[in-house]
C-alpha cells in the first residue's frame, strides 16, 4: 500500500463513520494545505468542526521533527485564514510514530511548548521550498488556541482494531471481519447519532410527505407503528 492507497483506505474508513461525520473529503495532493483526509462534522465544513487525518506511509516510524512539521502546516495555513483549526488531528502511520511523538501526545501541554520552542529548528525552513516561515504572532496564537489533547496517532494495529475499519478491510483485502463487536444496544437514541437520525427523519418525511420533528413522530405515524392496535 503506497501513500495514495493509504489515503483512499482512510477515506473509505471515514466514509463509513456516518454517525460522526456529515461529509468527508480527500485533499492529499499538491496544494492540500497540510490536509490529507478530512471528516466534516457539519454542513459548515471548514467553517465548523472538522477532523484531519494525516496519512504517512513511511518506511519507518514517523519522527518527531516530521510530526512537528505536519502540524506546523496546519497552524500556518489556519493563521493565513485558509480554514478554521481542526477539532482533532490524527497521524495515520501504519509503521507507527517515534517515541518522542508518543511522549508528546501523552503530554498535550508539552506538545504545545515543543511546537513553539522548536519552530525555528524543525519547522521554519521545512514548510516552503527555498524559504523560511518564521513563528509569527498569528501562528503562535493558533498554536496556543489549539487543544493538543486532540492530537493522536494510529498505527496499523490500532487502525484495524477500530470496529468501523473491519468492513473496509473486507472491501480492500477480503479480510474476514470476525464476529460483531459485543456491546449493549441503548434504549434511547444517543447524541452521537444526531446527524444520522436527522438524515433518517428527512428520508421518512420525503417518503411520507409530512414533516417529522423527532423519532417519536416517526414511530407514532400509522405507517411506522410497531403495534398499530
Amino acid at each position: 500500500m503506497d501513500d495514495k492507497d493509504l489515503e483512499h483506505f482512510v477515506k473509505d474508513w471515514i466514509e463509513s463513520r456516518v454517525l460522526e461525520y456529515r461529509q468527508w473529503q480527500r485533499w492529499g495532493q499538491t496544494g492540500d494545505l497540510g490536509r490529507d483526509v478530512v471528516g466534516y462534522v457539519t454542513d459548515h465544513r471548514h467553517e465548523g468542526p472538522w477532523d484531519n487525518f494525516q496519512c504517512k506511509q513511511l518506511k519507518q516510524r514517523l519522527s518527531l521533527p516530521g510530526a512537528l512539521r505536519e502540524l506546523g502546516k496546519i497552524f500556518r495555513h489556519s493563521a493565513a485564514g485558509e480554514y478554521s483549526l481542526p477539532r482533532r488531528y490524527t497521524f495515520v502511520a501504519p509503521r507507527g510514530v517515534a517515541r518522542g511523538v508518543q511522549a508528546l501526545v501523552s503530554h498535550p501541554e508539552r506538545f504545545r511548548t515543543a511546537m513553539i520552542d522548536r519552530w525555528s529548528e524543525d519547522i521554519a525552513d521545512k514548510l516552503v521550498d527555498n524559504d523560511t516561515v518564521p513563528l509569527t504572532p498569528e501562528i503562535e496564537a493558533k498554536i496556543r488556541e489549539f487543544d493538543f489533547k486532540n492530537v493522536d496517532w494510529l498505527d496499523a494495529e490500532r487502525l484495524v482494531a477500530d470496529p468501523y475499519c473491519l468492513r473496509v478491510l473486507v472491501g480492500w483485502f477480503d479480510a474476514d471481519p470476525g464476529r460483531a463487536p459485543r456491546g449493549v444496544v441503548p434504549t434511547e437514541m444517543q447524541s452521537s447519532e444526531s446527524v444520522y437520525v436527522s438524515q433518517l427523519l428527512q428520508v421518512y418525511g420525503e417518503r411520507s410527505q409530512q414533516a417529522f420533528q423527532d423519532s417519536s413522530d416517526v414511530l407514532g405515524a400509522p405507517a411506522h407503528r410497531t403495534n398499530p392496535g
